[in-house]
């Protein structure tokens, strides 16, 4: 009797190993990771939009909620600030214009200019607008240069 009652607790603790190991299941190599699938995308940062062969922007979001857009083409070059929001649930970026600033010095809004744009796609590697420019879309990506903070000569 004593014997089968050893032998029953030894199956038990047996299953129980295995039990363990499906409930944790081993994590993947290092090498078998992607990195952009375990970091969660955000719009914080600096994109480039060429909008022209001779012309582009980079648009800046900071996490505090506001921004600025620095354009150049071959002719003009101006800064502007903004507030936004993003609804990444429903793919909005909201966007109040509230500061143009050009070489030739400041220029304030005397009422604020507000546009919602539908964002078609969002990831790490690009930004997909519609209706940013006059295209219908308009496509971002990251963009690592330096960011220009003034054009306003004092």
């Amino acid at each position: 009797m004593a014997t089968m009652f050893v032998a029953v607790l030894s199956l038990g603790f047996t299953s129980c190993g295995d039990d363990e190991d499906e409930n944790n299941p081993q994590r993947p190599d290092e090498e078998e990771v992607d990195p952009r699938q375990t970091e969660e995308a955000t719009i914080v940062g600096s994109w480039k939009w060429n909008f022209d062969i001779d012309g582009y922007e980079i648009v800046t979001f900071y996490a505090n909620g506001t921004g600025q857009t620095y354009e150049w083409d071959d002719s003009d070059e101006s800064i502007k600030r903004f507030l936004y929001s993003f609804d990444k649930d429903h793919m909005r970026l909201t966007i109040t214009v509230i500061e143009e600033e050009d070489a030739s010095g400041r220029r304030v809004y005397e009422e604020r200019e507000t546009e919602t744009y539908t964002v078609i796609e969002f990831s790490q590697e690009r930004l997909i607008i519609l209706d940013w420019g006059d295209e219908g879309f308009s496509t971002l990506v990251p963009y690592k240069g330096d960011v220009i903070t003034s054009l306003y000569k004092q």
